[in-house]
């Protein structure tokens, strides 16, 4: 009897499963040289941002940058690299085509064999759906709070024709 072949993608080398992993996951992956400068990023970022890879290069990313959102993630990001500290923002991206996504950044530094940071890596994660129903819960909990003090309202009212009728 022969063993049980293992499906190809556990036979699958290291490097291979990583690289074919990060391009395939459904979060934008980037990363950047110690300056802060991006040197890559993978397919996912591409297709959330309506970026090509090369507009994104270096400092291009930022064009997709809501520009109310701009100064802030740019700051929080100086900061970060100026520190070599691990840094996050939530920001609206504009894509090419004017859609506004809602997405999380989060980036930390990667070290060298002796410690010092070499650059930083990072992942874009589209939050737009969940910013969504956050909205929609809001709406409707502020819907909820008018419905509730018209109902007590309402209340008030009969309570007074109430007690106006049983004084007659």
């Amino acid at each position: 009897m022969t063993p049980p072949v293992a499906p190809a993608q556990t036979r699958l080398q290291p490097d291979f499963s990583f690289r074919f992993l990060v391009e395939n996951l459904p979060v934008g992956i980037f990363q950047s040289d110690v300056r802060g400068h991006c040197t890559y990023f993978n397919r996912a970022w591409e297709r959330l941002s309506g970026l090509t890879i090369e507009e994104s290069m270096q400092d291009g990313w930022v064009r997709c940058v809501h520009p109310d959102d701009l100064r802030s993630v740019l700051g929080i990001a100086r900061y970060g690299i100026e520190n070599r500290q691990e840094f996050r923002s939530v920001y609206r991206l504009v894509r090419p085509d004017g859609e506004i996504r809602h997405v999380d950044f989060h980036t930390v530094p990667y070290t060298d064999e002796q410690d010092e940071v070499r650059g930083f890596v990072g992942v874009t994660t589209d939050i737009t759906g969940q910013v969504r129903v956050a909205e929609q819960l809001a709406a409707a909990n502020a819907e909820l709070r008018t419905a509730a003090g018209q109902h007590q309202q309402q209340q008030a009212e009969l309570e007074i024709t109430n007690q106006q009728l049983q004084e007659q």
